[in-house]
């Protein structure tokens, strides 16, 4: 987690839709898994951030500001129901 590359990025077009990380030991992880298809859609991303001492990782449905550039934005019709799944396992 301490790796540059891995902090205030937005990785699209995910090869699959499960991260897992944790201590290199194995000792114990954090598992979250975007959405329920093997691959999600393309502008689907994990966000990651830090704020020492805490490092975050976040599923979003598209990059930030999607209503300003369209991409990733997910419109639900007015009495229509959408539904986003995030699985999270620690252990």
């Amino acid at each position: 987690m301490s790796h540059p590359d891995l902090v205030d990025t937005l990785p699209l077009n995910l090869g699959g839709n499960t991260v897992r990380f944790g201590p290199a030991d194995g000792s114990e992880f954090v598992q979250l898994r975007h959405g329920t298809n093997p691959v999600p859609a393309p502008d689907a991303t994990f966000v990651t951030w830090t704020a020492a001492p805490f490092y975050c990782v976040e599923p979003w449905m598209g990059p930030p500001n999607a209503s300003s550039h369209g991409r990733g934005l997910h419109y639900v019709p007015p009495g229509a129901t959408a539904r986003f799944t995030v699985e999270i396992a620690i252990g």
